[in-house]
C-alpha cells in the first residue's frame, strides 16, 4: 500500500502560526517603545549634563557668564541660540581664547538651538547668588529640556 505524504501546509496551521506571531509581536513593541524612551531620557539627561559643564568651564575661564546681564536676584533665564554661539571657538570676541567649550557634533542642532530627543529646545537657568563662602564657583546652572 502506498503512503501518501504531505506537501504543504492546511490553513488552519497557518493560521496558527500568523496568531502566534501576531501575539509575540504584540508583547514586545511596547517592551521596544518603552526602552526608545528610556534611552531619549538618558540622552537628554546626558546632554543636559554636558552643557551644565560647558557653561560652568565657560564661567571658570572667564570669570563671567556666556552671555552678558547675567547679575544677582532671581534665576536668569538664558537664550539657547546665545550660549550656544557663545561657547564656539570661533567667537573671538566672545571667546577670545577659542576655546571649545562644547562639542557641537554630539548634540542636535535645530536652527542654531540645540534641541533635546523629542525636539523641543533646552532650557538653561542661571542662579547669579553662589552659596556663602565658593565665590566664583557657578553651582546654580540648570538645564531642563
Amino acid at each position: 500500500m502506498k503512503m501518501r505524504t504531505r506537501q504543504a501546509f492546511t490553513l488552519i496551521e497557518l493560521l496558527v502560526v500568523i496568531v502566534i506571531i501576531g501575539v509575540l509581536v504584540g508583547i514586545l513593541l511596547p517592551a521596544f517603545a518603552r526602552a526608545r524612551q528610556r534611552a531619549k531620557r538618558t540622552q537628554a539627561s546626558s546632554e543636559a549634563a554636558a552643557l551644565q559643564n560647558a557653561i560652568k568651564a565657560y564661567f571658570q575661564e572667564y570669570n563671567e557668564w556666556p552671555v552678558q546681564g547675567v547679575s544677582g536676584g532671581s534665576p536668569y533665564v538664558l537664550n539657547n541660540y546665545d550660549v550656544i554661539k557663545n561657547l564656539r571657538p570661533d567667537q573671538s570676541s566672545t571667546n577670545p581664547k577659542r576655546i571649545a567649550f562644547l562639542e557641537e557634533e554630539n548634540f542636535r542642532i535645530k536652527d542654531d538651538v540645540i534641541v533635546n530627543p523629542w525636539g523641543n529646545p533646552y532650557r538653561i537657568e542661571i542662579e547669579p547668588n553662589y552659596p556663602p563662602g565658593t565665590p566664583g564657583i557657578p553651582e546654580g546652572v540648570r538645564v531642563s529640556g
